[in-house]
């Protein structure tokens, strides 16, 4: 161990001295108007800091105090502070370079105007492989979409689906089939009935996946999700939900898009006339999967 001789320790505790002295010890006040979610007393949380300090700093420093008293809660915030004064003169908005020893002595109350929100869960980052896969069915109408999924579900049994439902009108279309054979079957059915998916609805798409996420949540098992589209239903603008979205993609995955085609009719409707401006829905089903399956065969 080393000692100080005794005129340096003097020097060393003198300069200490000296520094505390200089230093401006001031109290945060929060706004009556900002609902402060845990007990907060000022007392114990007293912002230390040197005469040449920046306003803005000052809040930076409390901001800071702030959030550390908030991770010892079961709810963690963040606070943004807007705006300071000192509570003697309630009036004068203080700036954000202006020195604080401009307008506080040590001792002094600071009032604080800001936002709080809650600290954002983050989770841990799950393997690819190992998020929910996610499989649109899409095809024109008649094609056979329903069909096929309920022969999925039928056929494995063993395995626990998610299904969203979309079609056109206010009544599904599949509605009879949906509520005698899907139900039954599915895990889980989120039935959207006021618009495509791909367009009006798309909001409506993320909403019923984070309903279905918070199932997981709650514990409940899934081995997928079938997403079944209306007939009229343009699969690229659902895709690029999926990599738009990073509330989905960091626990789901895209495993395929199965176009299902008639194969008696698919031909006329890749021949249809589009509005300028519009796309051939058809077309773009065709395109834009990775697996295409052809349906009738025989007729």
């Amino acid at each position: 161990q080393h000692r100080l001789e005794p005129s340096r320790k003097f020097a060393f505790e003198s300069f200490w001295t000296v520094m505390a002295a200089d230093m401006l010890t001031l109290l945060p006040w929060f706004h009556p108007s900002m609902q402060v979610p845990f007990p907060f007393d000022p007392q114990q949380f007293p912002v230390v800091v040197p005469p040449a300090t920046t306003v803005a700093e000052v809040m930076e420093r409390a901001e800071s105090l702030f959030e550390g008293a908030s991770q010892q809660t079961e709810q963690p915030v963040q606070l943004q502070i807007q705006v300071i004064w000192n509570i003697k003169n309630p009036k004068k908005a203080l700036g954000p370079n202006e020195k604080i020893s401009d307008h506080f002595v040590s001792g002094d109350t600071f009032g604080m105007y800001g936002d709080m929100m809650p600290v954002p869960q983050y989770r841990e980052r799950i393997p690819e492989e190992d998020k929910l896969p996610v499989t649109i069915l899409t095809g024109f109408l008649g094609a056979g979409k329903t069909t096929l999924l309920n022969y999925i579900l039928q056929e494995q049994k063993e395995k626990k689906y998610a299904v969203i439902e979309n079609e056109f009108g206010e009544v599904s279309i599949d509605d009879a089939l949906l509520k005698q054979e899907k139900i039954a079957m599915a895990e889980k059915v989120v039935v959207m009935d006021n618009g495509c998916m791909c367009c009006t609805v798309r909001g409506d798409l993320v909403q019923g996946l984070k309903q279905i996420l918070a199932e997981l949540d709650k514990g409940n098992k899934l081995d997928g999700i079938l997403i079944e589209t209306t007939g009229m239903a343009d699969p690229v603008p659902i895709v690029r939900t999926f990599m738009t979205s990073p509330e989905l993609s960091e626990l789901l995955r895209l495993d395929g898009v199965i176009t299902v085609a008639d194969a008696k009719h698919i031909l006329p409707r890749l021949d249809d006339e589009v509005e300028e401006g519009k796309v051939n829905e058809a077309y773009q089903q065709g395109a834009f999967c990775d697996k295409n399956l052809l349906n009738k065969l025989d007729l």
